[in-house]
């Protein structure tokens, strides 16, 4: 029984991960559609080193559900927005 709720939690884990790495592209890709870092940061009403703590070369910081959340908002995005890969619709 054990065995299973190891594989639980190691499914969940791979699950929460990728979410998290589906979001870190998402984020990249509109720091590029605005031009940089800096600039999507502004718009999210967030520092700039918060941000590349997030989506930068090495992040440190997860873009957790309630961050996501939030900057879907303050994008006009639809919610669940960052959370789909290219290609997905909500």
């Amino acid at each position: 029984m054990p065995r299973l709720n190891k594989r639980k939690t190691n499914a969940r884990r791979q699950v929460v991960e990728r979410v998290y790495r589906v979001r870190i592209a998402n984020l990249q890709a509109l720091a590029a559609w605005y031009g940089s870092q800096g600039q999507l940061a502004r718009a999210l009403g967030i520092a700039p080193a918060q941000l590349s703590q997030m989506i930068g070369a090495n992040p440190s910081r997860p873009v957790t559900e309630r961050a996501a959340r939030d900057f879907e908002q303050k994008l006009g995005l639809d919610l669940g927005a960052l959370d789909l890969m290219k290609g997905q619709s909500v």
